[in-house]
């Protein structure tokens, strides 16, 4: 029989010598010194694994700390969340609680706007005979009557019967008439108005025609200044142009009324030679 290499025995696992097992007393029975050996031969065949205590003190707190680091930026966003809904809340609520402020215009110029608005009205009405009423109660005017405070602060005092007006806040209109003009001519006038001007731009917000009343609403382009043309009684054709509520700078010059002064009326420029 040819005798077995170390090599081979190695191959077969570990030899365990429950007789002859180290890390006994001598007087220690023979089923001691075999489990003393078997776990002595475990040892050796893999040095680098603990028990399954170790493991277990090297995973627990690996995975404690990455629980606690889920959970830290989940209450960080959360947190942040709260904040910044915290802070878009509170600007909305104050726009909403003081209202937008007035734009900031000067009432000279916004008067002179006008006129040239009338004037390009007048200048496609077409209506050579027609002369200005010289008794209209119209021109260049600039109130406040209808600019109130903004803002649901002032929410209330706007529902009073004679609600107060901002200060130094005003509305330019700026209006006057043709006389001689009958209604069966102010019709085509109108039609020749609306044709000319919304080929530039302008918009036709309303129209009405009846038998007895003839009225066109236009928005001017590049803002919100508004024209209106409407027939009255005797044979009269009102052009009505206004700008919306705006704050007038401080230093404006303002008349003797309190109100900003306004240069005078250039239109129609052919009836006020």
């Amino acid at each position: 029989m040819v005798p077995r290499s170390p090599s081979s025995n190695l191959s077969r696992g570990p030899v365990v010598l429950c007789g002859n097992a180290p890390g006994k007393a001598a007087g220690a029975s023979a089923e001691d010194r075999c489990v003393s050996a078997g776990r002595l031969s475990r040892s050796t065949q893999d040095p680098t694994r603990g028990t399954g205590n170790d493991a277990g003190m090297t995973q627990q707190p690996l995975s404690t700390v990455r629980r606690k680091a889920t959970m830290y930026a989940g209450l960080g966003s959360a947190v942040a969340g709260t904040v910044a809904g915290a802070v878009f809340a509170a600007q909305w609520f104050s726009g909403v609680w003081n209202g937008t402020p007035y734009p900031v215009a000067v009432p000279a110029a916004t008067a002179q706007r006008l006129d040239e608005r009338t004037q390009a009205v007048y200048d496609e009405l077409g209506l050579s005979h027609a002369t200005l009423d010289r008794d209209w109660p119209g021109g260049m005017d600039a109130g406040g009557y209808d600019c109130h405070p903004v803002g649901l602060r002032h929410f209330f005092d706007n529902l009073r019967d004679t609600p107060t007006s901002e200060p130094q806040v005003v509305d330019v209109h700026n209006d006057w008439a043709l006389k001689g003009v009958s209604l069966d001519e102010a019709v085509p006038a109108l039609e020749r108005v609306r044709a000319a001007l919304t080929g530039r731009g302008w918009t036709v917000t309303e129209y009405r025609r009846t038998p007895s009343l003839l009225e066109m609403r236009l928005k001017a382009p590049g803002g919100s200044d508004r024209v209106t043309i409407e027939s009255y009684p005797g044979n009269r054709l009102q052009v009505a142009a206004s700008a919306d509520c705006a704050r007038y700078p401080a230093g404006t010059p303002l008349d003797s009324a309190g109100n900003p002064r306004l240069p005078s009326p250039q239109a129609p420029s052919v009836l006020r030679g």
